[in-house]
């Protein structure tokens, strides 16, 4: 990654990149940047000035720190009463910012993301290199089961399955049903990459932006769980 004074951070995928991703702060002489350490965001702090256009700003402020994810996109915004010195970003997450006299610590939160099913709640976040954390808890059980995947893009659920989305470092999306227990009843590969996904109890469609994918679900009359039977995939 590298910062400019201007507010410019450029940040690459890996060595080998050649083309940066560009994010654009609109700050001007911030006091630097830096990756979490499991490089699941990154964190840029920047001072006001002793402008008296900048001491107008609100409370007080005399500093922020500004938290982007691996897409470039603000999540957070950390103010501090004092101007910042130097700042550190921890494993835990957590982060350390020297103000003058005084060091402030503060406990980061995952970005977590989440959905509703047959009575269950799954939750998911990131917590390392392209690692997700999913966990499932069943309220009408009393239960709960936590798995790691790598490569999830997204999750999506109806009355009765969820639906998880993901991406191998070969670049081939899968998709996975999941019942209410969190386990996998049946997967699928995708042949495209599933950026915008819905679903129904008798629809699953996903989309890349240029094709449609669609799963039709056929129903199980002598059940009244859904259940899936593929019957025609268009694209």
């Amino acid at each position: 990654m590298i910062a400019f004074g201007n507010g410019v951070i450029l940040f690459f995928d890996d060595e080998n990149d050649k083309e940066a991703n560009v994010v654009k702060t609109e700050l001007t002489k911030i006091i630097g940047a830096q990756w979490e350490p499991k490089g699941t965001f990154f964190n840029v702090a920047w001072n006001f000035n002793d402008s008296k256009e900048d001491n107008k700003s609100e409370n007080n402020t005399k500093a922020i720190a500004l938290f982007y994810n691996l897409e470039g996109q603000m999540t957070k915004i950390l103010v501090c009463p004092n101007k910042i010195y130097s700042f550190s970003l921890g494993n835990s997450p957590t982060i350390a910012l020297e103000a003058q006299n005084v060091v402030y610590t503060g406990f980061i939160k995952y970005n977590y993301k989440w959905a509703f099913y047959a009575g269950t709640i799954v939750v998911w976040y990131l917590i390392g290199d392209n690692k997700y954390n999913v966990l499932y808890l069943d309220l009408e059980n009393n239960a709960k089961l936590s798995k790691n995947i790598f490569g999830l893009i997204g999750i999506v659920s109806n009355d009765n399955i969820c639906v998880l989305f993901t991406e191998s470092k070969d670049q081939v999306y899968s998709i996975l049903f999941t019942n209410n227990f969190g386990n996998v009843i049946e997967s699928k590969k995708c042949p495209i990459k599933p950026s915008f996904y819905a679903i129904n109890n008798e629809y699953l469609i996903a989309s890349d932006g240029n094709y449609i994918y669609m799963i039709i679900f056929k129903k199980n009359k002598k059940k009244k769980r859904t259940k899936i039977q593929n019957l025609q995939n268009r694209r």
